[in-house]
């Protein structure tokens, strides 16, 4: 479904992209794809009101912040979240411990008030959420254009790493603008 890139028309990527991003186990050499953004899943909180640093998954799971607590509804991430509360490294999970995961995301779900999507940065402006699941760009540019003072933290049991991609489909009606457009991120 992918078209393979011509790295010959990819000279900034080539010349800036890091080495570990020419080595992904999905797609090493970068024969279909380049990578365009990448962040960091962690907590975000208002100090404000959680009174108190957040540092550690617990703090998610914490009764004291009960209807103040915001999870992703993305699958992946809300399971990540779940295999680190229960001590398991998601990269080396394996589907025994999977059922872990969900016991420790059960256990916490009274405490939740929603699984959101990319809303959780307005609950979190508007009070709804005190502390939520967060991926570090959305933090960084809420604090940057509305002034606000909230806190990113990787939780000490860990955090994801992710990177977001371009791809070009082997359908595209205008494969050398995409490339162009490639090369110029």
């Amino acid at each position: 479904f992918l078209a393979p890139l011509d790295h010959s028309k990819l000279p900034n990527f080539t010349k800036n992209a890091g080495a570990q991003y020419t080595k992904e186990a999905y797609d090493p050499g970068n024969v279909y794809s380049v990578p365009w953004a990448s962040g960091m899943t962690g907590i975000a909180y208002d100090e404000s009101k959680t009174k108190r640093p957040i540092t550690k998954l617990s703090d998610l799971w914490d009764p004291a912040f009960k209807g103040k607590i915001g999870m992703f509804g993305d699958a992946q991430e809300l399971a990540n979240f779940g295999l680190l509360k229960a001590g398991i490294n998601p990269d080396r999970s394996a589907p025994d411990e999977w059922g872990k995961a969900a016991d420790e995301l059960k256990k916490q779900k009274p405490l939740v008030r929603k699984y959101y999507n990319q809303d959780y940065i307005d609950a979190l402006s508007n009070g709804e959420v005190w502390l939520t699941m967060a991926w570090s760009g959305d933090v960084f540019q809420k604090n940057l254009s509305d002034g606000t003072n909230f806190k990113f933290v990787i939780p000490e049991e860990g955090g994801t790493i992710w990177t977001d991609n371009m791809t070009i489909p082997i359908t595209a009606k205008a494969p050398l603008d995409a490339i162009t457009l490639m090369d110029f991120f």
